[in-house]
């Protein structure tokens, strides 16, 4: 037996080193089952518009049309260097995702051990949410990424007393990446700095030099205020009843796409009882990280979207704290507490929870399809219509989606050209920001091919009388209903196609 021991420690130290690549493994793979059969749709579709767009216009495209800060759409910007398909653009995302399990493996390591660590990025690697998010191209990987990154930086300031200078630009770049790459980057910001402001008090040494650090952060990131503060509300965001609190809470753990109240119910179910699993623990580490990253954010956001505006939308403004979450529940698996029959119940819990969520993975790559599918819309146009055919959107980006995919990926390459020129014309000496943006939201983004005529009821060349077909395209039925009443020429046979959300009409005459 004496003899075994040896060779068992090396086997175990082999084991130390492969599981954690076999969850990577197991990550990367989950986020990549699924780029080849899925497309892009409309907020991605946006994305890749601003990115596409020479810059500076790609900038006055983001400010003027979008919520959110610009810095994920100049990362998508150089990624559009290596390839402009659905595939090489879903990719990005799910690579983000895919390196976020590993830096939080490496993040909990530091902070908690090797167990948590693997525990940890176990969870996140399988979470249906994290996969979700990792198939669409917009900055949600990139959020829960950084937001590791925040957490990870503040961590080694703290604790380390080597490398200050290194570790200084670490923290102040990973939160402003933050505060840039969306509206609600200074919100989460806020529990990040909650957090490490109660653990500073335990380092007096690095307390000030912290604090003096994060007031650079404020006045460097100050810029990104004007998002949310320009901001009055986005359709998603809503003030939650009793339903869109628990929905929200379960979304971290069955996901977005197992739906029903029984689904609803056991998800916000489980998420409290680890809530109350952290809040009995011994360690009062355990008690501050659930208290500041898993309560205090819901519940502030209820406040604020009653008494303010409403901010609540799980699955986007919660993004952040998903990773946190799996540290969260590593923590849970391995509570501290006096009696053994609690830490066999919280293991279970905690074994439930990553039952359903893995349940909630399969429930996605099975069957999950994207809202929207503007690559059928245009293959249907494209095989029935005609040289000269109208294509009339409801609005500029349902336009952007349709450009995308009928005329070309560089079907905006000269609008810089066309968009500078009528700013410089009616902003001579370059005039203000308000004159820049407003000649942007101005312009006509019209697209006049050999072969189609595509714009928004603002297009001067739309027409609604003409020899050749008129294609109406909408997401929302209202729309296409008023679209439909406005430029179906009267006599003519109209037919309505439905993919997947996209709305098309195509109106055209009666045959003899």
């Amino acid at each position: 037996m004496g003899e075994a021991s040896p060779e068992r420690s090396r086997w175990s130290r082999q084991a130390l080193v492969i599981v954690p690549f076999l969850i990577f493994a197991v990550a990367f793979y989950l986020r990549w089952i699924k780029l080849d059969s899925i497309s892009l749709w409309y907020d991605e579709l946006q994305s890749v518009t601003f990115a596409d767009r020479p810059f500076p216009l790609s900038m006055f495209s983001v400010f003027t049309y979008d919520c959110h800060p610009p810095l994920y759409y100049l990362f998508l910007s150089l990624w559009l260097t290596l390839g402009k398909s659905d595939f090489v653009v879903l990719l990005s995302s799910a690579l983000l995702s895919g390196s976020t399990v590993v830096v939080l493996y490496y993040a909990s390591k530091q902070a908690l051990g090797r167990k948590h660590a693997l525990l940890a990025a176990s969870i996140l690697a399988i979470n249906p949410l994290s996969v979700f998010w990792s198939n669409f191209a917009r900055m949600y990987s990139l959020l829960m990424l950084l937001a590791v990154l925040c957490f990870y930086a503040n961590h080694l300031y703290l604790r380390s007393e080597q490398a200050r200078k290194r570790l200084s630009i670490f923290v102040v770049l990973s939160e402003l990446g933050v505060v840039y790459s969306h509206i609600a980057g200074f919100y989460f910001l806020f529990f990040i700095w909650l957090y490490f402001y109660f653990i500073a008090n335990d380092h007096p040494n690095t307390r000030r030099r912290w604090i003096r650090l994060h007031i650079l952060v404020g006045i460097l990131g100050s810029a990104a205020l004007h998002f949310p503060l320009a901001t009055r509300g986005l359709g998603h965001m809503r003030i939650p009843g009793l339903s869109d609190i628990l929905s929200g809470l379960s979304i971290f753990i069955k996901g977005p796409t197992l739906q029903g109240n029984p689904w609803v119910w056991i998800g916000a179910g489980l998420f409290v009882l680890v809530l109350l699993v952290l809040a009995i623990d011994k360690r009062k580490s355990s008690k501050k990280f659930c208290l500041v990253f898993l309560c205090a954010p819901f519940l502030l956001a209820i406040l604020c979207s009653y008494l303010l505006k409403p901010m609540w939308q799980t699955q986007r403004t919660f993004a952040f704290f998903l990773p946190l979450f799996a540290i969260g529940l590593s923590m849970a698996f391995f509570a501290q507490r006096a009696k053994p029959i609690f830490s066999h119940l919280a293991r279970g819990l905690v074994i439930a929870v990553i039952a359903l969520m893995a349940y909630g993975t399969f429930d996605y790559a099975a069957r999950y399809q994207k809202p929207e599918s503007y690559t059928k819309a245009a293959q249907y146009i494209q095989e029935n219509g005609d040289p000269g055919d109208q294509i009339v959107t409801s609005t500029i980006k349902v336009g952007w989606a349709l450009q995308w995919y009928l005329v070309g990926h560089d079907w905006d390459a000269n609008i810089g050209q066309q968009v500078f020129a009528d700013w410089s014309k009616n902003c001579p000496n370059f005039g203000s920001l308000k004159c820049v943006y407003g000649s942007i939201r101005k312009f006509d983004y019209s697209v006049h091919t050999e072969r189609f005529r595509i714009g928004t009821p603002k297009s001067k060349f739309i027409e609604p009388e003409g020899k050749n077909q008129i294609w109406t395209v909408a997401r929302k039925k209202q729309d296409h209903d008023k679209l439909t009443q406005k430029y179906a020429p009267p006599g003519h046979k109209s037919q309505l196609k439905n993919f997947s959300g996209v709305r098309i009409g195509r109106h055209y005459k009666k045959s003899n």
